[in-house]
């Protein structure tokens, strides 16, 4: 067989990739070619990472795998729509997020949808795509293939069959129902659930070298997607505004020690000039023993003096023992979902946190030269303006301190697969079967010091076609005006931080 040219894309959109949320990229990729490396076969392969369709226009793929969060699937629906326009026999294959937590939107388009961790599933498609003389000939064996969803216009129809469509199930209906017809009008098939893989060693580290052909034009950015690892997959924890619990089935893994200690070196080899790491768990810490043995295993071989590393923690973690630990371990930053300063809506947004934890980690940081970033959440339902107060004074007042190096806003908006979704499919506001995905979007304040566009340019988008869940407390206007006044006393602050660092600029 001639080569076969695999080509990637996460569409998102321009603002969130100017403020780098997202790391640049799925570094699901790069996981996807390594683990076909490792376990396929067939080894003649091109993969690329590619940013838009116009890149398809100048070049022609065989398969094309598309990686879509529900804020970006309408960026990912006109890609695919594209697509498949220029070319009636690419295989198209779509995975993430969006497809796993919304099954029901698959597009005509697309071949084959991936639900859940894909890795296996993939490989398990390109095996077949290998075997056969067309997408045709493949489409016919696709029920064989566990953890997809497709469309069958072919077999005759079957009972609809209930499955997860973005509701939030509760930790004991976590997971998906077994294979059968969905929907016996667009006859999409969903087929029998794929099991996660175990152990977790068995994936080989994502290929670095894959990811970072995304940014080409960004020196200043372009190592960075090499520093990249992940010490687990899934999360503990249960907040009411993340999916994280639900894609990953409700269950928290982790790479082993020896794991993640050979992939720094492997990086350290790739990179010899790299200077840190970014762990990019959900949340890092929260198993103490096994942060324990991490860290004599990086001062076994001096890693620790030889790099430093970024982390996402929670707060009630952080005290001094804890501190140490990552001293030790030379952690400089870390990012903190703090959500909100005010008990009662940070007890709806995330169980076991208080704002005491938020407050004391912040100090307890700083004294041990450790840098955080905060992260907050604005316009939950019943969110009063005293409550809004609290949160802005603790930005403002630890900005200006000197405690908090700097702070990533977000409104509360309904994801699939969130409790929050369900809140306002309640109310009327979401549907996924009727639903326009742009209202999803802009979730971050890309207004802050640094952002993209003014204050006033980012209200207006918000206000014009986003979603506002707390209606009935603070009218979206008066919200709005909130926001505005805040975010000039916190633009003042940060540049006043800055000159008092002696920067230009922040």
């Amino acid at each position: 067989m001639k080569k076969l040219k695999i080509f990637f894309v996460q569409p998102i959109n321009n603002e969130t990739l100017a403020m780098d949320m997202l790391g640049q990229q799925s570094r699901a990729f790069g996981y996807l070619k390594a683990y076909l490396d490792k376990y396929l076969d067939f080894k003649d392969i091109e993969y690329k990472v590619i940013q838009n369709v116009n890149e398809l226009e100048k070049e022609k793929c065989d398969i094309l795998a598309v990686s879509a969060y529900s804020q970006y699937f309408y960026h990912a629906n006109k890609i695919i729509e594209k697509a498949r326009e220029l070319y009636p026999d690419l295989f198209i294959i779509l995975g993430g997020h969006h497809i796993t937590l919304v099954p029901s939107s698959l597009p005509d388009e697309v071949d084959a949808g991936v639900i859940g961790e894909g890795e296996e599933t993939f490989l398990d498609l390109i095996s077949l795509y290998l075997k056969k003389s067309s997408v045709k000939e493949l489409k016919k064996e696709l029920h064989n293939i566990k953890g997809i969803i497709f469309k069958d216009n072919e077999s005759p129809k079957g009972a609809p069959v209930s499955i997860n469509s973005g509701a939030s199930p509760g930790p004991k209906k976590l997971g998906f129902t077994p294979t059968g017809y969905y929907d016996t009008n667009k006859k999409l098939v969903m087929t029998e659930p794929r099991p996660l893989i175990e152990p977790l060693d068995k994936i080989p580290f994502f290929d670095k070298m894959l990811s970072s052909s995304w940014k080409i034009d960004m020196d200043i950015r372009q190592t960075k997607i090499y520093n990249y690892i992940f010490a687990s997959r899934g999360c503990p924890f249960n907040c009411s505004f993340c999916s994280a619990k639900i894609t990953s089935n409700g269950r928290y893994r982790e790479f082993s020690t020896t794991y993640i200690i050979n992939e720094i070196e492997q990086i350290l080899e790739i990179l010899p000039d790299v200077t840190d790491i970014i762990i990019s768990d959900e949340t890092f810490g929260s198993n103490k023993k096994r942060l324990q043995q991490i860290i004599e295993q990086a001062e076994k071989k001096q890693i620790n003096k030889k790099l430093s590393f970024n982390a996402s923690i929670r707060s009630d973690l952080v005290d001094e023992e804890f501190c140490e630990l990552l001293k030790r371990l030379n952690v400089k930053t870390v990012l903190i979902g703090a959500e909100s300063m005010s008990a009662r809506i940070l007890n709806l947004l995330k169980q076991g946190v208080t704002p005491q934890d938020n407050e004391r980690a912040c100090k307890l940081l700083t004294k041990y030269g450790i840098e955080s970033s905060y992260s907050m959440i604005f316009g939950t339902p019943s969110e009063t303006e005293e409550d809004l107060k609290l949160s802005f004074d603790f930005i403002l007042n630890n900005i200006r301190s000197g405690d908090l190096s700097s702070v990533c806003i977000a409104i509360l908006t309904p994801l699939p697969g969130t409790y929050w979704w369900t809140y306002a499919k309640e109310q009327g506001w979401v549907d996924e079967n009727n639903m326009n995905w742009t209202k999803l979007d802009n979730i971050f304040m890309s207004c802050i010091p640094s952002g993209v566009k003014t204050y006033q340019e980012w209200r207006d988008e918000r206000e014009n076609y986003a979603i506002y869940l707390n209606k009935y407390t603070i009218p979206e206007r008066r919200f709005y005006d909130l926001l505005g006044q805040f975010n000039k006393k916190f633009t003042d602050a940060m540049f006043s931080k800055a000159r008092w660092k002696g920067q230009d600029s922040i």
